[in-house]
């Protein structure tokens, strides 16, 4: 068996913002909907069972001010490294769309950036086409782009985009030019393991 490996929880990217500054992008697996108490070291890997979903939060830390945050993509596979292309991978945002196992919880005051998830992993992932006793770790992988609120039509503003807007954009042969001035560069960071399992009685 591969030795597993953990990702540090919280984990922490730091990204570029060009001629503007250098920020923190934290990503963090909590324990409940709460949002408080989060997964230590000996907790992992963490079981995906039935009714539980795994809740996590995506939170820049910077002039919070100017800055807002789109988390465009959102994916599970088997693999931690989030440029694997092998394998089979389970959408959980596309696009800055929410799949049906995401949900987005509310943050008060609101906060543009700082985000709080769930997801229905366990539906998703324990699909019964695992072979008896075999062990599969989840890692899940997030993009996310950092945006000054102040510049014009940059891909944050621009928000979610929908299949049926990207098909209509397509066939009619218009894509909005979206700017890239004022937006930092891809920031991927990863959450995991997960470990497949049927059940978590008698953990």
């Amino acid at each position: 068996m591969e030795p597993m490996h953990i990702i540090a929880n919280p984990c922490v990217e730091a990204f570029e913002i060009e001629n503007f500054g250098t920020f923190e992008l934290e990503a963090t697996l909590y324990t409940d909907d709460t949002f408080s108490d989060i997964f230590n070291e000996d907790n992992f890997p963490i079981r995906i069972c039935d009714d539980k979903p795994v809740y996590f939060g995506l939170k820049v830390y910077g002039n919070d001010s100017i800055l807002e945050m789109l988390v465009e993509e959102c994916y599970a596979s088997h693999s931690d490294d989030p440029n694997d292309v092998t394998g089979v991978r389970y959408s959980l945002i596309t696009h800055g769309c929410l799949e049906p196992t995401m949900i987005e919880h509310t943050i008060e005051p609101s906060d543009d950036l700082e985000k709080h998830y769930s997801w229905d992993a366990y539906t998703v992932v324990n699909t019964g086409d695992t072979p008896t006793n075999q062990t599969i770790d989840i890692y899940v992988h997030c993009r996310s782009l950092i945006c000054k609120k102040d510049e014009p039509e940059t891909r944050c503003q621009d928000g979610c985009i929908s299949t049926t807007r990207r098909e209509l954009e397509d066939e009619i042969g218009i894509r909005e030019i979206v700017s890239d001035s004022g937006t930092s560069d891809s920031v991927v960071i990863t959450h995991g393991p997960f470990r497949q399992s049927s059940s978590c009685d008698g953990d």
